[in-house]
Formats: C-alpha cells, structure tokens, sequence
C-alpha cells in the first residue's frame, strides 16, 4: 500500500516531498526499494520511509529519499533504515552508495557522516527554493 509511505513524505517535506504520482511510479518500479518501520503516527501513518533506487549496469545504489515523522525522531529510525537498506544494497552486489541532501540539514548530515558517508559534491540550487544540495557517498 503506497498510500502509508504517502503520507509520511507529506508530513516531513514541505516543499521538496515526492508527489503521487511519482511515488506510486516508484513503488511499481522493480529498480527501487522501499525500507518502512512498523508501528504508527496518527494520523498520518508510518514513523518513518526510504526509497532507494538502483540503475541497470550500475553498481551504485541511491538513496532518493528518507522520511522520518517529526514525532518519532531522535529513535534511530533513520539509522535502521539506513543501515537496512546498505545491507540490501551490499547483497545485490552493489558497491557504492550515493544521496543528495539539503546543506543545511544538519540532523541529516549527521545520520549520513555517522555512518561514514562523505560528502563529494556541492550542488548549487539543486532545490526548487534555490537551496544547495550535497551529495554523499559511501563504499559499501
């Protein structure tokens, strides 16, 4: 059911959040993932959703987005969901890891540098608002 990963994203993103329709294309896609916590955020459902993609002849995993509800922050969900999807990533042979991110999420960049992604690119205003981006990597 995309509907619960929907509104995750709806409650964390206010400006940069993925729509439906690119959601729904991204859930029926065989070349991504999704990592979801159990549990629940009345009302707008799950604690926390990544989406990772993958490209054919690629060997380079993204992480294109991770929500975490403003309720259940600070649990380590962002962690789990992180680390899950690398061991995913690792075990379809995948050797690298990649993400974009605001460069004023400092929360963000903490989770990423904690679990040893660097930085290797700024991005300037990579966001519809003109803000800058990061862009992360981590070998797996």
């Amino acid at each position: 059911e995309v509907f619960p990963v929907l509104r995750v994203w709806a409650g964390v993103f206010r400006r940069d959040g993925i729509g439906r329709s690119s959601l729904v294309r991204l859930f029926c896609s065989a070349r991504s993932y999704f990592g979801v916590t159990s549990g629940s955020v009345p009302p707008s459902g799950l604690p926390a959703a990544l989406v990772l993609l993958t490209r054919r002849n690629s060997r380079v995993a993204r992480v294109y987005s991770l929500a975490v509800h403003p309720r259940t922050r600070r649990q380590r969900l962002g962690l789990a969901l992180v680390d899950h999807a690398q061991r995913w990533a690792r075990s379809g042979n995948y050797r690298r890891m990649s993400l974009e991110v605001r460069a004023d999420n400092t929360a963000a960049l903490g989770l990423y540098t904690h679990l040893g992604y660097r930085i290797s690119a700024r991005l300037p205003a990579y966001y519809a608002d003109g803000s800058d981006a990061l862009r992360l990597i981590r070998d797996l």
